[in-house]
This record gives structure tokens, sequence and C-alpha cells, in this order.
């Protein structure tokens, strides 16, 4: 049996469609990396919030798995997105394309991971070159909640 292929983009566009909701029905329960122990992070001095907020971010794909992002506070619910230097990949990323971009999904993470908890964040652009160390901020990075 042959498909036509407009009966097979239907298919699949029905399929990425219903497929690409099944996240966004779920919400944000039962997301959780058992990779990070409660000891590892108490330390941190940060809120709850912050703290399921970032766990959420933290699951953005990377360039090679290398997750070179970090966060830097500078109070509660006031952050600078960094770059992690010690994890660029110069043999393969000379340019810090791959890190950028990575960063980018990290950050695109924290804003949706946000709105979970009832927050939404202004990002303001620091970086002004793909070497900048500090990437992303507002004046103040601000959680604000949600009205």
């Amino acid at each position: 049996m042959r498909i036509s292929r407009r009966d097979f983009l239907q298919a699949a566009g029905a399929a990425l469609l219903i497929g690409g909701s099944v996240p966004l029905l779920s919400g944000c329960s039962g997301l959780k990396r058992i990779d990070i122990k409660q000891k590892d992070v108490a330390v941190t001095g940060l809120k709850q919030d912050e703290l399921n907020i970032l766990e959420l971010a933290s699951l953005a794909p990377s360039g090679h798995n290398t997750q070179p992002w970090g966060i830097r506070a500078i109070e509660p619910y006031t952050w600078i997105v960094m770059s992690d230097e010690q994890r660029w990949l110069p043999a393969v990323d000379p340019d810090h394309r791959e890190t950028i971009l990575s960063i980018g999904a990290f950050m695109e993470n924290l804003v949706v991971a946000a709105g979970c908890y009832g927050y939404d964040i202004d990002l303001k652009l620091l970086a002004k070159t793909s070497n900048d160390k500090e990437i992303g901020s507002s004046p103040d990075l601000k959680l604000s909640l949600l009205q």
C-alpha cells in the first residue's frame, strides 16, 4: 500500500501536534532530576521556588551535554545567567556557537519553568560577544508574580 505525500504530511503533522501538546497539558509536576540530591542545593541560600525553577530549567538540552550555564544569585529572585568557561569545548566549538545556543535553551526553559510557578521573567541580553561570561539579566532579573 502506498501513501501519498499529502496523507503522510497530514498524519505526521497530527502526530507532532498531539505529541507536542502532551508536555504542555501535563504542566510541570512530576519533572524531577534524580541526579541532584537535596543536600547538594541546600547551601545555596535560594528559596524553594527558585530551586524548583532552576531545577526545571537545568533540563534544557545542550551541545555535547555540557550544560555550559550557571547562575549568579544577586539577591532572592535576582540572577545573572552565566557562561561556564570550564564547560566550553574549544576543539569542536571554537566560536562558542553551540555554547550560546545551549544557554539560550536554558534561558527559554527558565522562562517556561518560572511560568509554571506563577512567575514572569524579563530577560535582558548582557553579552556583546560569544566570549562574554555574563549572558543575560535584566536590570534586576526579578521574578514577579503573574497577576
